[in-house]
C-alpha cells in the first residue's frame, strides 16, 4: 500500500505548530504569574508601596545607588486606640488615605515603603535636607486634613522624622535609623 507523504507531513507540521504555540502561551502564562507573584511578594498590598526589605534593597542596591538622598519616616499614631474604639476597618482605611497622601506629596521618583502596621519612609533623591523639610511640611498639611470614613470625620495623629543619607554609596538603614530616632523626637514633643 502506498501512503501519500504530503498529507501526514502536513498534519504533522500543524500538530507541531499547535504544541508549539501550547507551550509559548504556557511560558507567557508562567512568566505573568512569576511578575505577579514577586510583586505581591515586595509590595504591601493595600497600599500598593514596596515592604520594609525590598524598600532598604531598592535603595541601597538597587537602581538609587551612589546617589544622595533624603529619608522621611512617617508614624501614624494612636491606631490602637482607633481600632479599639472604632473597629479595624476604620484604621485600614485612616492607613490607605494617609500612604494615598503621602506617595502624591512626595511626588514621582520617591520610593515609598510600608515599614510596618502604621510606619511609612519616603527616599527622596536629593543633595540637600532642605527638599525633605519641604516634603515633611507638606505632609503635614495634608495630613491635617480629616479623614472621612462613612459619617465620620477622623484627625490623624502622626509623627514625622526627616534625615539626609550622604554619601557615594548610600547608607539607607542608617538614614531610617536616624530619622527613625528624628521622629521619635517629634512624637516625644507631641502633636504639631
Amino acid at each position: 500500500r502506498q501512503i501519500a507523504l504530503g498529507p501526514v507531513a502536513s498534519w504533522l507540521a500543524v500538530a507541531a505548530l499547535a504544541v508549539l504555540a501550547r507551550n509559548l502561551a504556557g511560558m507567557r502564562e508562567l512568566e505573568r504569574a512569576h511578575q505577579q507573584s514577586m510583586w505581591l511578594a515586595s509590595h504591601d498590598i493595600q497600599t500598593d508601596m514596596l515592604r520594609r526589605a525590598p524598600f532598604l534593597h531598592e535603595v541601597s542596591e538597587g537602581s538609587l545607588r551612589d546617589r544622595s538622598g533624603t529619608v522621611i519616616v512617617l508614624e501614624v499614631t494612636g491606631s490602637a486606640s482607633v481600632a479599639d474604639s472604632l473597629g479595624h476597618d476604620v484604621v485600614e482605611h485612616v492607613v490607605g488615605v494617609v500612604a494615598q497622601r503621602l506617595t502624591s506629596v512626595a511626588g514621582d521618583g520617591a520610593v515609598c515603603a510600608r515599614m510596618a502596621a502604621d510606619e511609612f519612609a519616603v527616599f527622596l533623591r536629593s543633595n540637600t535636607l532642605g527638599r525633605g523639610r519641604q516634603v515633611a511640611g507638606a505632609l503635614q498639611a495634608a495630613l491635617a486634613e480629616p479623614i472621612a470614613y462613612g459619617d465620620l470625620s477622623l484627625t490623624v495623629e502622626f509623627s514625622i522624622g526627616v534625615a539626609q543619607a550622604d554619601g557615594a554609596v548610600i547608607d539607607v538603614l542608617a538614614g531610617v535609623r536616624r530619622a527613625t530616632e528624628a521622629m521619635r523626637h517629634a512624637r516625644r514633643l507631641g502633636p504639631g
